[in-house]
């Protein structure tokens, strides 16, 4: 689903995806591989797109699988939470990702790329925390925050 989100904002922001891999066994996952985009704000929201995707994902398939009566034999429950949880859990952009933006935002000439990379590089600060805590468990916690989220404002 990470990938996919990728894919998603590259085809939004109107940049050519060339190759696509969305599962693969190893050290990647997967990856996407696309045209190097022209504007600050393309490369920007490609690298965001998972946190915004997945996280929407994971509190929509959340909701729904609190609506699923719990039965005996019902097993949709509990894939929906997987899935919900599955989807928290990939929702942080890589280090790689925001490295991305912050690199074309550095080589954007103009007061704009300097002002982009300012403005934004706190916000830049916290994935590249939050995929150093990924070590423990930050990721799943972020998913399962999530999923009480929903049940918090929509069912407590």
């Amino acid at each position: 689903m990470h990938e996919f989100a990728h894919k998603k904002f590259c085809d939004w922001q109107g940049v050519t995806v060339r190759k696509a891999s969305y599962f693969q066994f190893g050290e990647t996952a997967g990856y996407i591989v696309h045209d190097d985009p022209e504007h600050i704000s393309q490369v920007f929201w490609i690298s965001i797109g998972p946190l915004i995707i997945n996280t929407i994902f994971a509190l929509v398939l959340s909701w729904l699988a609190f609506r699923v009566p719990l039965l005996p034999g019902n097993y949709l429950k509990i894939f929906l939470f997987w899935l919900a949880f599955s989807a928290g859990v990939g929702a942080f952009p890589s280090n790689q990702d925001m490295g991305n933006v912050l690199d074309k935002s550095k080589r954007q000439a103009g007061f704009f790329g300097y002002a982009f990379y300012i403005l934004f590089y706190p916000f830049f600060a916290l994935v590249y925390l939050a995929n150093m805590l990924r070590r423990f468990g930050f990721d799943y916690f972020y998913a399962l925050v999530l999923i009480f989220a929903v049940y918090y404002f929509f069912y407590y």
